[in-house]
């Protein structure tokens, strides 16, 4: 699916962030096909256990914007 999406409009991409594993192909072997199409796109590629870490470090940022919405939602409300 990622692939057929970058062949029907890859002008539209800026970059690409993968995963090594989807169901079907590899990451590697997905960079290998984009990179015949735009040579020299900007790809990061996403390891099992470097995901763990990327999901931990997003979790912890939303928290911290959840709280401020929190907090900015409360001040409003006392018309503070």
């Amino acid at each position: 699916a990622a692939l057929s999406a970058f062949r029907a409009e890859h002008e539209g991409f800026q970059a690409l962030i993968t995963d090594e594993r989807m169901p079907g192909m590899t990451g590697a072997a997905l960079i290998s096909e984009v990179r015949v199409i735009h040579k020299s796109i900007p790809i990061v590629l996403i390891r099992p256990s470097l995901r763990t870490k990327i999901n931990s470090f997003i979790r912890a940022r939303l928290s911290m914007i959840c709280f401020f919405c929190s907090m900015a939602s409360r001040a409003i409300a006392l018309n503070i």
